[in-house]
């Protein structure tokens, strides 16, 4: 065990099995730094997901100039999240999370440049969007396996095992991202003076919905990328798996 993995000295009580209170999870988890990695991937999964959801309708009436094409965009979008969902367990069994998650951004950033480079090429579009969504399944769902791992490690690490405040902190991160998300487009429509009682828009509103609706979710891609990298937890598994349960057995035999 390397000397910044050494867990720091804890209480006795508290390592066998009490449910520590919450003035004592607060301290760990602040110290976790996989809880803030894991916070900030859900943060910007669903502040990407949740601004292309709110751009989608202006791209396709301003964009590709057809506003029932944003039908084609949303079933382009939802159904392979679906198909994924679906293949989660199977997938799981042969990679490891961090590789998957990798694995769902690169198919992310992949899926936005396509769509950013299509123009008005619609069956491109609708190429990038299912890419962009094979991506956002793992990211929006897979990373919540990654819960337990996080409490795992605070447990070996800071002696704490805080699973209701990690968990309750993903939920929020989600619903900080959904809100920024969704008023991000609002906010790009509102700098470059986008009038909803304009039949058409001017040049800079049009590209500036297809910036938001596709470059911005390559550049979001890219930092969900390096976090996701950066959660390198699963490799220290062995140690604190084995560590832990050595902690748990006094409680177990009470």
């Amino acid at each position: 065990m390397n000397k910044e993995m050494k867990p720091e000295e804890v209480d006795t009580d508290q390592v066998q099995g009490e449910q520590p209170s919450l003035k004592q999870q607060f301290p760990a988890v602040m110290k976790n730094k996989y809880f803030w990695l894991l916070l900030l991937i859900g943060i910007f999964s669903l502040l990407m997901n949740a601004n292309a959801i709110a751009a989608q309708s202006y791209y396709a009436s301003y964009v590709i100039g057809d506003a029932m094409f944003m039908s084609t965009l949303m079933t382009a979008g939802q159904a392979p999240g679906i198909i994924i969902l679906f293949l989660m367990p199977a997938i799981s069994k042969r990679w490891s999370k961090r590789a998957y998650l990798t694995m769902g951004a690169v198919l992310l950033i992949i899926g936005f440049l396509i769509c950013g480079f299509a123009g008005t090429n619609t069956t491109l579009v609708v190429i990038g969007v299912v890419i962009r969504a094979l991506g956002a399944g793992p990211l929006l769902s897979a990373v919540f396996a990654f819960v337990p791992d996080v409490v795992e490690y605070g447990y070996w690490k800071y002696g704490v095992r805080s699973e209701g405040l990690i968990s309750s902190a993903q939920s929020i991160g989600s619903k900080i991202g959904m809100g920024f998300g969704s008023a991000m487009c609002a906010w790009v429509l509102a700098a470059v003076g986008y009038n909803a009682s304009l039949e058409a828009q001017s040049d800079a509103v049009v590209s500036a919905i297809q910036f938001d609706y596709t470059f911005v979710g390559a550049i979001i891609g890219v930092i969900i990328l390096v976090l996701v990298l950066l959660t390198d937890v699963e490799k220290y598994a062995p140690q604190f798996r084995e560590a832990n349960a050595m902690k748990d057995q006094p409680a177990n035999n009470q």
